[in-house]
């Protein structure tokens, strides 16, 4: 079983390799001259060198440090973090545009006199029974509306500073459970606070506080989801561990609810427990995973049940409206595999629920075939590059729209900004990609498998699915996580590097 699980992480280092030439050959094509993508790089593969250099200096300084003191240390980045989050969410935050657009002002429509009478005022003809159609985007409406409510209720008014808040608020939160998660997975406790300093340097904590949409709105219950996991794993407290496997699970259905991408945890977290947990017990191991699997399902209903009684569809025009699953994956396999207009009226005059299916799944048989393989091997690297090669995740194009000044010009406007992000995101591929390296020579799977599982996860998915960068920003914390790892790995081999150098030295002195 060690020898296949080095053999699929060598085999995803090969196709990651290929995924980062194919965003720096998109980048040099559409952004910068094929220099500039090298000194990207350089300067990219310098962070990582000088972050090594770091960890090794701050390492035996941790390693004096009680656990207690380590905390006190991240929380105080933590709330220095919060306090540069609120700036960024008090200057930023506007009215929000495209689809959360759409979903903010028919939440303020039904939280106005909490009925769907008016629940379509102001949209497009085009997205009259909206959340009928993307059904995936109720548990977002629910939530606003619940907190454009209370806001009314109170105040009389409906300000979207407050959604914007939370959001921030949830971004600091996802930060706070990585370090805890970061706690759990590695044994060295350098790692975990090496991650939040690399978190505080991560545009996406900032840059996103203002767009209160379901990539960020999902982080933190996805943060929850594996802390409580492998809490639930260590406990060893029966009770203590079956509540904990069900928070996991439940956290993960309410991540799902909010974002569709957060459903890759069930496979990945059964995954790590069948295959890779060391010592493994199948009776123990199948209880683990059933505990999970009841949390989820307890939440699906409770959720499902909450959200109906907002009556915003019924079984009639579910059947004549919704999307069915595989609209996203045939838009996944036009062009770079974002969202497309053409594909979107394709659907809508479809027919009925099976018969807008039926075409998709036609459609996805003609384009498959009209690819070819190199057609397909170009498709997908497009789409690939589309989706990880971006560091700004997109951000200027949401908040583009807003009062002018200086930070909004900064990040939407500033190739200074684009820079500082495109080596940022070149140091989180390089590391991932010299991590599964790292796994494929490494005799000894330890818990740092899980994280390499759910990169994977998280790849294959986006390469079938509809996509684009922003998707990547609610598992962000993971691949700091890796990153930091990666750095602590290629710390380790500087460092022994550096002393086999010297003792050849000292033998050749003793010699002469």
């Amino acid at each position: 079983m060690n020898k296949l699980c080095r053999a699929v992480q060598g085999g995803f280092a090969v196709i990651f390799a290929f995924a980062i030439i194919s965003v720096y050959i998109r980048g040099a094509r559409n952004h910068l001259p094929v220099w500039g993508e090298l000194l990207i790089t350089a300067a990219a593969i310098g962070v990582i060198l000088l972050m090594s250099l770091f960890y090794r200096k701050l390492k035996p300084k941790i390693s004096t440090l009680s656990p207690v003191h380590i905390d006190r240390i991240f929380f105080a980045a933590a709330g220095a973090m919060l306090v540069i989050q609120l700036i960024f969410a008090i200057v930023l935050h506007s009215a929000p545009r495209s689809d959360l657009g759409y979903v903010d002002t028919a939440a303020r429509n039904y939280a106005e006199n909490w009925d769907t009478s008016h629940l379509y005022d102001g949209l497009p003809k085009r997205h009259y029974n909206y959340f009928v159609r993307y059904t995936n985007n109720q548990a977002i409406f629910v939530i606003l509306s619940i907190v454009y409510r209370l806001c009314y209720l109170v105040t009389g008014k409906m300000p979207v500073l407050v959604p914007v808040l939370i959001n921030t608020i949830g971004l600091n939160i996802s930060v706070i459970l990585m370090y805890f998660s970061a706690k759990k997975i590695f044994k060295d406790k350098t790692i975990p606070l090496l991650s939040g300093i690399m978190a505080s340097g991560f545009s996406v904590f900032y840059t996103y506080t203002p767009f209160y949409y379901t990539d960020s709105l999902s982080m933190p219950f996805v943060m929850g989801s594996i802390l409580l996991f492998f809490c639930g794993i260590d406990s060893k407290s029966k009770l203590h561990s079956a509540l904990e496997l069900m928070g996991s699970g439940c956290l993960l259905m309410i991540g799902y609810k909010i974002k569709g991408s957060v459903i890759i945890l069930i496979p990945v977290f059964l995954l790590y427990l069948i295959v890779f947990t060391k010592k493994f017990n199948i009776k123990k191991h199948l209880k683990q995973g059933s505990l999970l699997i009841t949390g989820c399902l307890i939440m699906t209903i409770l959720s499902g049940a909450f959200i109906s009684s907002f009556n915003l569809d019924s079984k009639e025009t579910l059947n004549e409206t919704k999307f069915p699953p595989t609209h996203w994956i045939m838009m996944g396999l036009k062009g770079r595999g974002g969202f497309d207009i053409d594909d979107f009226w394709y659907t809508v005059q479809s027919g009925n629920y099976d018969q807008k299916k039926q075409a998709n799944i036609k459609e996805i048989k003609n384009r498959i075939s009209d690819y070819g393989i190199v057609g397909m091997a170009k498709h997908l690297a497009s789409k690939i590059s589309w989706t990880w090669g971006d560091g700004t995740y997109f951000i200027s194009y949401y908040i583009k729209k807003g009062p002018e000044g200086f930070l909004r010009n900064f990040i939407c406007k500033s190739r200074t900004f684009k820079i500082y992000c495109s080596i940022y995101q070149s140091v989180i591929l390089l590391s991932i990609l010299f991590s599964f390296i790292q796994g494929a020579m490494s005799k000894r799977p330890d818990r740092e498998i899980f994280l390499r599982i759910l990169i994977c996860g998280v790849f294959f998915f986006f390469v079938i699915w509809e996509t684009r960068s922003r998707y990547l920003v609610n598992f962000s914390p993971v691949f700091i996580m890796m990153s930091a790892a990666a750095i602590r790995d290629i710390s380790f081999a500087m460092h022994k590097e550096h002393t086999a150098g010297l003792h050849e030295v000292k033998r050749k002195v003793s010699a002469a």
